[in-house]
């Protein structure tokens, strides 16, 4: 579905590392040969209480270039994961709000608006190829006080711009409350992305994160108003009102109260056209839905079409599993529509 105000793609949890290659290979082991050329970092990374270093090797097949490149991509990740392994729990999850229901969906969406930026202070120090294995290596290096340094004022800046949300005063317009504080959602997933790897770099010392800010209260109040959407729905042909069951069940899920009643602040209206068809003795139906949100002054907030096919032997069971998919389809891609409108 292509909704008037937006598309979101994929989720984006935490990625700090390139696209890895099949023909990757893992670092050479002190048993396994090596050419004598070979710098001693191959088998044993540099230690320094200062730098975090990172190993990563590839397959040459050819484009020594190309493998080069494979092989910064896993010496970045090697880094990446050395600090992982001295954290126990991640900082983040303390900022979790308690009313998980209301706000997964919403997370997930969130964090797909805000564009993940690799570890800074990561840089290559040193390259070597072994021309009778044919594989390439790279010794990349983490400059630990200056990432701190560097992360610290990045979550200042942010800290900064989120103040003036932290000031707002909630009134009695829920939905204007909502827009209000909307924009502060992806400000919070980027100080949260920047604070875990604060804490990754500051895993040895603790004292560091004394008297960081956390936007915890900030966050759990802006999900709180979204869980208070009250929704209307409006199907506007007998097979909507199919799915009317289904969408009321999954919008509670999301803490979202649906009523029958006039004064919601949302309404969906939605109809749906069902198509059958039997090929080679299975049953296969499609479903188009044509949905349009608005919200209490008659606005449209989004709109769009969304198709989903459900196939099987026997035709009830094709017809449910389009039901279903149709189902959650107008479940998340409404959601997603609302809160980028808002």
């Amino acid at each position: 579905m292509v909704f008037i105000k937006a598309a979101f793609t994929g989720l984006v949890l935490v990625s700090l590392v390139g696209c890895k290659s099949s023909h990757i290979v893992e670092p050479v082991s002190s048993e396994q040969r090596v050419s004598q050329d070979a710098p001693d970092w191959v088998v044993s990374p540099p230690h320094d209480s200062r730098y975090l270093y990172g190993i990563g090797s590839s397959e040459v097949f050819g484009d020594k270039v190309r493998a080069i490149q494979q092989a910064d991509d896993v010496a970045r990740s090697d880094l990446i994961k050395q600090l992982k392994v001295s954290v126990s729990q991640s900082l983040t999850a303390s900022t979790k709000t308690e009313n998980d229901s209301a706000y997964r969906k919403t997370e997930i969406i969130v964090s797909s608006k805000v564009p993940e930026t690799e570890m800074v202070g990561i840089e290559r120090l040193d390259t070597y190829v072994d021309q009778q294995r044919q594989i390439a290596y790279v010794l990349t290096r983490l400059d630990r006080p200056k990432a701190i340094r560097s992360l610290k004022s990045e979550l200042g800046q942010t800290e900064l711009d989120l103040a003036v949300y932290e000031r707002f005063v909630i009134g009695s317009d829920l939905l204007h409350d909502i827009r209000s504080l909307m924009p502060a959602l992806p400000l919070i997933r980027k100080y949260e992305l920047n604070l875990e790897k604060l804490e990754l770099l500051s895993a040895n010392d603790k004292a560091k994160l004394v008297g960081i800010y956390k936007p915890t209260k900030l966050k759990k109040d802006i999900y709180g108003l979204i869980s208070q959407l009250r929704v209307r729905l409006e199907p506007k042909n007998t097979e909507a009102e199919r799915l009317e069951t289904m969408m009321t069940r999954q919008l509670t899920k999301l803490d979202m109260d649906v009523i029958n009643t006039s004064d919601s602040e949302l309404v969906i209206s939605y109809s749906l056209d069902i198509i059958e068809k039997e090929q080679q003795k299975t049953h296969f139906i499609l479903m188009n839905a044509d949905v349009n949100v608005v919200d209490s002054s008659g606005h449209i907030i989004t709109a769009g079409v969304l198709s989903a096919k459900g196939g099987a032997y026997d035709k009830d069971v094709a017809y449910k599993r389009a039901l279903a998919k149709i189902s959650d389809k107008l479940e998340t891609e409404v959601v997603k529509g609302i809160l980028d409108a808002i």
